[in-house]
């Protein structure tokens, strides 16, 4: 009985090793990432502009020049003390610029382009009016209605980002309070 136990151990310590031999395979896989033009677009949705009333001169202008009133028919003596107002910047020649107001992480076979529209130009409270012209993009190199530069990848660390300027014409407005309802609309696109 004893060299039948020993025969059984042999036979299983046998068929152990070569199971593990003639068993044993191994292949190779390669992997692949196939990736389609993306574009990424991050903007602000809402900017409002708290203009303080300095922007337009200080709240009091002293005309300087001596004025004198004669031609009085007694007993009125009305005169036209013939206040001038002039203004350091004209109502229409001010420009607005949003810092940073967009990014773009992008990965596309050419360029990309960033196109600015203005959808709306006028804000408006009530029958006063502030308008908005001559909208334009810029990344500190290139500046226009529409830009286009190399894709940067999709890092936020290496995210494009850029500007929106564009005139602004304050003479329409005839009232303090919130003007509300110009819209500008920023467009990323892989060329």
């Amino acid at each position: 009985m004893k060299k039948l136990v020993k025969k059984g151990f042999l036979s299983v310590a046998t068929l152990t090793a070569l199971s593990t031999q003639m068993f044993a395979a191994s292949g190779q896989t390669s992997v692949s990432f196939n990736f389609p033009n993306i574009v990424i677009l991050h903007y602000v949705s809402d900017v409002k502009f708290d203009v303080p009333a300095t922007v337009f001169g200080p709240n009091s202008v002293a005309d300087t020049t001596q004025k004198v009133l004669n031609g009085f028919t007694a007993p009125n003596l009305n005169g036209d003390a013939a206040v001038s107002v002039t203004l350091s910047t004209a109502l229409n020649g001010y420009t607005g610029t949003i810092n940073n107001a967009w990014a773009v992480r992008a990965i596309t076979t050419n360029n990309v382009q960033v196109q600015i529209t203005l959808d709306t130009a006028n804000a408006t409270n009530g029958t006063s009016t502030v308008t908005l012209s001559n909208a334009t993009v810029d990344d500190g190199t290139n500046s226009g209605a529409t830009i286009q530069f190399a894709p940067p990848g999709l890092s936020a660390a290496n995210a494009h980002y850029g500007n929106v300027n564009f005139n602004i014409d304050f003479s329409g407005v005839t009232t303090n309070g919130l003007h509300q309802g110009a819209q500008y609309t920023v467009t990323a696109t892989a060329l």
